[in-house]
């Protein structure tokens, strides 16, 4: 299943595949299998040493259900041997497909790098997710809530909830796109960055869409939207900061995010920024004449098609920050056009600044909104 079909398929789960393992291992010895007395620091399939001893953290085995005592060693299943998990998601490749090469091979790299079942990575999922409730939309996707399906491994999500980012078709990259987003979020895998649990496909339609942790207040601009949030100047700094240390990561690996504003910014439960919208992210050696993002955040420079540096991002960080004061998003009444364009370009149009601004906002949002992107300072200035 390895071919570009456009058409996302699966069939047994490895839940159930896997057990060829054990089965085999059963028929040669049943005795042994559930023995007290096999040897726990090694696999009781391949033999393959565990880098520690196994303590059981459950008051009874789930294989044999036997009682333990506080502190006791349990029986290793295959899924906590290395060699035999591994083996496991090996035999399970051909039993699943996005329907896309350049997709399978970022799914599989991320499922071969886990190693462990308890490790986050990419998976397909069938598209059962209950009732789809749109939270949300962008220049390039719309996004809705749903309920996680059962996942084809022997694993539990911290949350029954997800969200789903579908990738609008008018963006004639689209599966190169969401390979990318997959692949840079994999390598990231940060707790600054939202978890992404893998992939499905709209079967009405052929939209695929990215499976995504859930995030109770959405984005940025919908949580300082919101009629019950109340931002303070202290509230605002700490969100500012604490988005600034995770672009500041971003750039430390040399890469550049291209399309950074609020939609992209996510706040979980514990009111923290996670930052989004990865999927045109790139190395600061990658170059492009394509113009990503939403205009108002889009640095002058770009538009004369100039290609991206750190400085861009740190341009759209001043929008951003414009944001915060105002609440509002910049440009918000006007046309996005040709005109809008030429003012900020030519003229270095920018938002008007509240009264209520503190001075010291003022002065760093105007430097990192310099026509200039030499004068801009860095993520590491900003701080």
């Amino acid at each position: 299943m390895s071919r570009d079909i456009g058409k996302l398929s699966q069939s047994m789960p490895p839940v159930k595949s896997g057990f060829w393992l054990w089965t085999d291992i059963y028929k040669q010895n049943p005795n042994d299998f559930f023995s007290k007395e096999r040897p726990r620091d090694k696999c009781f399939i391949c033999n393959n040493k565990y880098s520690k001893r196994f303590v059981c953290k459950y008051p009874e085995c789930f294989i044999c259900s036997n009682k333990y005592l506080e502190h006791s060693e349990t029986i290793p299943t295959a899924y906590d041997c290395e060699k035999c998990y591994q083996a496991i998601i090996e035999e399970d490749f051909k039993n699943w497909t996005s329907g896309y090469q350049e997709i399978d091979m970022v799914i599989r790299q991320s499922q071969l790098n886990a190693r462990k079942s308890n490790v986050m990575f990419l998976e397909v999922f069938p598209f059962n997710f209950g009732q789809l409730e749109v939270i949300g939309s962008g220049g390039f996707s719309t996004v809705y809530l749903g309920i996680i399906p059962e996942s084809r491994y022997w694993r539990q999500y911290q949350y029954n909830r997800v969200v789903l980012k579908s990738i609008l078709n008018s963006n004639s990259n689209i599966i190169t796109n969401l390979a990318k987003e997959l692949e840079v979020n994999s390598k990231i895998n940060e707790d600054f960055v939202p978890k992404y649990y893998g992939i499905t496909q709209n079967p009405d339609n052929g939209q695929y869409m990215i499976v995504m942790q859930y995030v109770a207040y959405g984005d940025l601009r919908r949580y300082l939207q919101a009629p019950e949030t109340f931002i303070s100047w202290k509230h605002t700094i700490y969100l500012s900061r604490c988005i600034m240390e995770s672009l500041y990561k971003i750039h430390d690996r040399g890469f550049i995010h291209k399309n950074f504003h609020t939609g992209n910014i996510l706040i979980d439960h514990t009111k923290r920024p996670l930052i989004s919208g990865l999927g045109f992210t790139s190395f600061i050696e990658e170059k492009s004449d394509e113009v990503i993002g939403v205009m108002p955040y889009i640095a002058p420079e770009i538009f004369d098609l100039k290609p991206y540096t750190q400085a861009a991002d740190i341009y759209s960080f001043a929008m951003i920050m414009w944001e915060f004061s105002s609440l509002q998003p910049p440009f918000g009444k006007f046309a996005h056009d040709h005109h809008l364009l030429i003012d900020i370009c030519r003229n270095h149009l920018r938002p008007i600044i509240t009264n209520a601004t503190p001075r010291c906002w003022i002065d760093l949002m105007q430097q990192c909104w310099e026509p200039d992107p030499t004068k801009r300072p860095t993520v590491l200035q900003v701080l």
